[in-house]
Order: structure tokens, then C-alpha cells, then sequence
């Protein structure tokens, strides 16, 4: 899975392009705008979306890592600023 706070999108742009050839042989999982990014700058597809963090995506993408639906996530998460989903995350 791939989940981008806002404030981090462009670090997570870097490593996406810097790593395309090894991201784009998973199946994606992402939050509602991070995965609208991976599709419209890079072309991805994403297996599946889940709402956005603050309308509970992280507790989605959490249950279907318990699941073992998700094997691993890469988070790019904005340490600096205030999150109303903060005890999701």
C-alpha cells in the first residue's frame, strides 16, 4: 500500500519515479489522493482505493494488512502537521 499525507506528496512523486520499474510490478493499494496522483502522473494502476485517511483509508488499509490482504505499505506521513485521523495513523 501507498499512503501520502498532503505535505509529503513530493517526496513521495520522487521516490515513485526514482523506483517506477519496481512499484508498477505490485498491486497497488492506496488512500482516495494518493492513489488519483500515482494514476495521473505516472499512469499506475491502482488495484484498489480506499476513501482518504481522514474518512478512515488508513483504518481500511490497516484491516486489510490484518487481513493479509496488504503485505507491506509505504507511508509517507507528515510528522509536522496537525491530523484530524491522528490515532489512525
Amino acid at each position: 500500500a501507498i499512503v501520502a499525507h498532503n505535505n509529503t506528496k513530493p517526496a513521495m512523486k520522487q521516490f515513485i519515479e526514482e523506483t517506477l520499474d519496481i512499484v508498477s510490478l505490485f498491486p497497488l493499494v492506496t488512500t482516495r489522493s494518493t492513489g488519483t496522483v500515482l494514476e495521473r502522473v505516472f499512469g499506475l494502476q491502482v488495484k484498489h482505493k480506499t476513501t482518504s485517511g481522514p474518512l478512515g483509508g488508513d483504518q481500511e488499509i490497516g484491516s486489510m494488512i490484518t487481513r493479509g490482504d496488504v503485505d507491506g505499505v509505504l507511508f509517507f506521513r507528515d510528522p509536522l502537521s496537525a491530523h484530524p485521523h491522528d490515532d489512525d495513523i
